[in-house]
């Protein structure tokens, strides 16, 4: 027979270190419970199911990426953003001009911040894109070519400055230097490759407009010239897209991508639709130099097939009958052979 360890103590020491382990680890796991990590909560062991298998989630190892399989990419379809198309209800305000001339436009009435170390009350406009300033008197000067032209009010003529405030020039530096500004400098001459001056040039006539605006220039009074195989003249001595049609006088000109119509000069214009644009501008010729206005000449509309009224009474059989031709038999005479027109064969 073979002797337990604690077969040699006494009953009453047996059951005193039984009770003692049996404190140790009732005191075990309340120490494990009570210096547990905060915010961890146990892991709760699945209980299986008779029939069901768990299932078992991938492990994401960290600076690992999932190796995508080829011809399995799936593309996500963006909805495309159609911009839409905009169609002009009212036509600006169009000026031909027979001299020199510029479009200052602004965005409404004007609007006025004070120029930063500049003289007190020296203001700009903030809404136009040249720079247009005023002084505490209300005088305006705008910057132009080398110089400035000045004017008492907005309304007024424009004549070359002879003296202009002390802040215009830093006023001009900060629009150098921003280029959000058009300092209406001008092109430079092809031969001599300087700017025009305002000592040397003309002068030119400034039109100043708070609503949308077409300004055209012509050299002196327009010219016009026939183009062939069409009623149509056009405009040679300007930059711009004028026309003038023969018959009924009418004028038209291209501006923005828009037509435009008019009885004169001075206007009214209007917006010629589309479908009463005359189709002589279809038939502008490719040698002429007007031909990239066609681009903007809409196609002839579609013509729709012409039907048959339909036939009434006996209409149907003498349709009938003239698509048949009639055919010639001899018939024996005494005098010998004579035509004669039989009937039809659907008739005999």
């Amino acid at each position: 027979m073979i002797a337990r360890p604690y077969a040699i103590l006494p009953t009453m020491n047996r059951h005193s270190l039984l009770c003692s382990l049996a404190m140790v680890a009732a005191l075990t796991v309340s120490a494990t419970a009570l210096f547990a990590a905060p915010g961890v909560q146990p892991v709760k062991q699945p209980v299986k199911q008779p029939g069901k298998q768990p299932v078992k989630q991938p492990v994401k190892q960290p600076g690992k990426q999932p190796v995508k399989q080829p011809g399995k990419q799936t593309v996500k379809s963006t909805p495309q953003m159609t911009a839409p198309v905009m169609k002009m209800t009212e036509p600006p305000e169009i000026i031909i001009s027979t001299r020199p001339a510029l479009l200052v436009t602004i965005d409404g009435p004007p609007e006025y911040a004070l120029v930063k170390g500049a003289e007190p009350f020296l203001w700009r406009v903030v809404n136009t894109k040249v720079l247009l300033l005023k002084n505490a008197g209300g005088r305006h000067y705008l910057h132009l070519y080398d110089g400035f032209l000045e004017a008492g009010s907005l309304n007024e003529p424009w004549l070359v400055a002879a003296k202009v405030p002390r802040g215009a020039k830093l006023a001009e530096l900060a629009a150098r230097s921003s280029q959000k500004k058009n300092l209406l400098e001008g092109k430079p001459d092809p031969r001599t490759k300087k700017r025009p001056s305002l000592r040397k040039v003309v002068t030119p006539w400034v039109y100043l407009s708070m609503i949308p605006a077409e300004l055209i220039v012509t050299d002196g009074e327009p010219d016009f010239i026939s183009i062939k195989g069409t009623s149509l003249f056009y405009a040679r001595n300007t930059t711009g897209d004028l026309f003038w049609r023969q018959g009924d006088g009418t004028l038209y000109l291209l501006a923005s991508g828009y037509w435009f119509r008019a009885e004169s000069y001075l206007g009214p214009w209007v917006i010629a639709p589309d479908e009463e644009l005359p189709e002589d501008f279809r038939a502008i010729p490719d040698s002429s130099v007007k031909r990239r206005v066609k681009a903007w000449v809409p196609p002839p509309p579609p013509k729709t097939p012409s039907r048959k009224t339909p036939e009434t009474g006996n209409d149907w059989l003498k349709s009938v009958l003239a698509e048949r031709v009639p055919r010639q038999i001899p018939k024996v005479t005494a005098g010998g052979f004579s035509p004669e027109t039989a009937p039809k064969e659907c008739c005999r």
